[in-house]
């Protein structure tokens, strides 16, 4: 494996191997931590549900489609949503934690579509704001695709007043 296969992970402080084979140990560790939705909620294999530490529930669905988009990362992963079943509990925040730390932890990168929904609490300037507190960068707008490297370091956007 050469050099650029490798990236430090900032939990382990070890080199972690990048590539495709560790975009399916991602997806096996989500699977263990994670439940499959009741057959009617479901919507594709890649929507689950977590229960938090704290017992929220949180609906997670990834993916499958990663070849149309033009970032050409071979172990990235593509968030499409995440949404705590009871808002403004710290439960999206439980689980963003426990991606990130996986991701990390394989060295697979994250792409994660961010759109407000209507009847929950956060606004697009609090999902920016939100999401960089897990290392989330833009991609590219008005698709509202965001970005987080494996290892990445959590930055801080201040609040518009």
């Amino acid at each position: 494996m050469a050099f650029h296969d490798f990236l430090p992970s900032l939990f382990s402080g070890r080199a972690v191997p990048t590539g495709p084979a560790n975009k399916v140990l991602f997806m096996q560790d989500f699977r263990g931590a994670t439940h499959p939705l009741p057959r009617d909620e479901a919507q594709t294999p890649l929507t689950r549900l977590w229960v938090t530490p704290s017992g929220g529930e949180v609906e997670l669905k990834f993916s499958s489609q990663t070849r149309n988009f033009k970032v050409t990362e071979r172990n990235m992963i593509i968030l499409e949503h995440i949404v705590a079943r009871t808002p403004g509990r710290g439960h999206g925040d439980e689980a963003m934690t426990m991606l990130a730390q996986m991701a990390d932890e394989r060295g697979v990168h994250i792409g994660m579509f961010m759109h407000p929904i209507a009847h929950k609490a956060k606004s697009m300037e609090e999902l920016i704001i939100w999401a960089a507190r897990y290392g989330f960068e833009e991609y590219n707008n008005p698709a509202y695709l965001f970005w987080r490297e494996p290892g990445a370091a959590p930055k801080r956007i201040p609040r518009p007043e």
